[in-house]
């Protein structure tokens, strides 16, 4: 909680904390982006060796059905065991799924809220019929002129459009 020397200064900031891992989880996916490729590569390897590894598997157990020799009960053993590799097959991927699943979990730790004094720049925007005023505010920590923030999703604009 604030002190009450800035009744003005808002003391909710779950809008400002979700926006900002909403960017680190950005940040993090576009750091990692070499990593989970590779590791979607691997997966996809992985699936198509098991697919492949199980299918091999039906063909030999289903020719080794006609072998001479086998008894009758052997011939169903090994029906049911060949009817049975599809979703042993498919335990296998969904395993493999689970092994090279990647999760990643982003908390934030702290937050430092900098009390100083504050440049507001009140600044009317025209474009033909349509006018605008917006304030702008100099961040006297960082020396520039903070970004705008869309007032619908909170984001930071990158460009911004009359309509």
């Amino acid at each position: 909680m604030l002190s009450p020397l800035f009744p003005n200064f808002p003391t909710e900031i779950e809008s400002a904390i979700h926006s900002a891992l909403e960017m680190t989880k950005e940040a993090a996916s576009e750091a990692l982006r070499g990593f989970i490729s590779s590791m979607e590569r691997r997966l996809k390897r992985d699936i198509a060796n098991t697919r492949e590894y199980y299918e091999a598997m039906a063909r030999e157990m289903t020719e080794g059905l006609n072998r001479p020799g086998l008894g009758e009960a052997q011939k169903l053993e090994r029906k049911a065991k060949t009817e049975d590799l599809p979703s042993e097959a498919q335990r296998k991927i969904d395993d493999l799924r689970q092994k090279y699943r990647i999760r990643l979990k982003v908390m934030p730790s702290g937050a430092v809220r900098i009390l100083t004094d504050v440049v507001q720049l009140m600044v009317t925007v025209q474009y033909k019929r349509l006018i605008r005023d917006i304030s702008i505010f100099w961040n006297q920590v960082t020396l520039v002129l903070d970004p705008l923030v869309c007032e619908t999703c909170g984001k930071t604009l990158q460009r911004a459009y009359c309509r």
